[in-house]
């Protein structure tokens, strides 16, 4: 390989970084889980117990509800941002972005006192927060970008 090269093909130091920076899912949608699923187990008790025909549709229409919840609001996937050795990703709801290059990152602008988020500058202008990433870790990543172009 030529000494030129060598600089390009150098990877990004991630130590002391976490993989994967994401925000957490809020306590209403924990509790709202919780409350679903504590419907279902409660209808089948229920269930159990009595065998009632004019219940059957309250209980059947509960687990539904229950169910329903249960299987959905896992789904929605809080945004994340994922540090890879070959480069940079994103994740919202269930869609992951393609891996975006290091040699692709422009910057790392580490978030100000009145900036919510640091943020990623592409080298095609595009710019995208890193969202749950505190501003140490966002200075750590922007000296190892700068260390690994060095």
């Amino acid at each position: 390989m030529a000494p030129g090269n060598q600089s390009a093909q150098r990877s990004v130091d991630l130590r002391g970084l976490r993989r994967r920076y994401s925000r957490g899912v809020g306590d209403g949608v924990r509790r709202l889980l919780l409350l679903c699923l504590g419907v279902v187990v409660a209808s089948g008790v229920w269930r159990l117990l009595t065998a009632d025909g004019a219940w059957a549709v309250v209980v059947v229409l509960a687990e539904t509800v229950g169910l329903c919840a249960a299987l959905v609001l896992p789904l929605q996937l809080p945004a994340a941002v994922l540090l890879r050795p070959s480069g940079i990703a994103f994740r919202h709801r269930l869609r992951t972005t393609p891996t975006t290059a290091w040699t692709q990152v422009a910057e790392i602008r580490v978030q100000g006192r009145w900036d919510t988020h640091s943020s990623v500058v592409f080298r095609d202008g595009r710019q995208r927060e890193l969202v749950a990433m505190p501003a140490g870790d966002a200075e750590r990543l922007a000296e190892a970008l700068i260390d690994s172009r060095s």
